[in-house]
């Protein structure tokens, strides 16, 4: 009798224990395409121990952009750039990284617009106005059909922004892409233009005049 008393509290430490030492990840229900998910973690004991983001359903030990658990607190993700169902895991430190513990994520998709000129000269420095999530690296560029971009520059500058048109004429685009997998989400046409100068002079005149 007296053993199993003594037995008794001793069990329920060790379950308090293993509760209390459970991990956990927490975070939003939702978030924007390409934009900042700031996840909490506790109860991990390895600092190798880290965050990601992955669809719903991948498998286990898959894992895209992450950040090690060196303490328990926040942390900063990078929300994937398509739409959809994810997962917020908190993956061990080794192989095969085994989920610890996972959050449900929706990723929404995001819109961006831009306004540049119809057609610019080429070479020439031009104007670009745009709307859009202005995460910390998307950027606005101008491309082609064989490149997705020759010159950028990121939206931290603010709007509008300042491009210049590539030296070879012929149909561009003007384009608004997400620093998160280089994926863009908002275009407009722009044709260059060739720069010519020509001079037209008499074919004959006399001599010193």
């Amino acid at each position: 009798g007296h053993s199993m008393r003594r037995c008794i509290p001793l069990l329920l430490v060790l379950l308090s224990s293993a509760v209390f030492a459970q991990a956990t990840v927490n975070g939003p229900a939702t978030a924007k395409a390409g934009g900042q998910v700031e996840v909490t973690v506790a109860g991990s004991k390895n600092p190798r121990d880290f965050v990601t983001i992955v669809e719903k359903g991948a498998r286990e030990g898959e894992y895209g952009g992450y950040e090690y658990v060196t303490k328990p607190g926040a942390y900063k993700l990078i929300a994937p750039p398509k739409a959809g169902d994810y997962e917020i895991r908190l993956c061990a430190a080794d192989s095969p990284y085994p989920t610890l513990a996972r959050r449900a994520l929706r990723i929404d998709a995001v819109e961006a617009t831009v306004t540049a000129p119809d057609q610019v000269a080429a070479g020439a420095k031009f104007s670009v106005q745009w709307t859009g999530p202005n995460n910390a690296r998307d950027y606005i560029a101008i491309g082609n059909a064989t490149r997705p971009y020759i010159g950028y520059e990121y939206t931290s500058r603010g709007s509008p922004v300042q491009l210049i048109a590539p030296d070879e004429p012929g149909a561009y685009e003007v384009r608004y892409f997400l620093g998160a997998g280089d994926v863009m989400i908002g275009k407009r046409p722009s044709t260059v233009g060739s720069v010519s100068a020509s001079i037209t002079a008499p074919q004959t005149a006399p001599a010193g005049s």
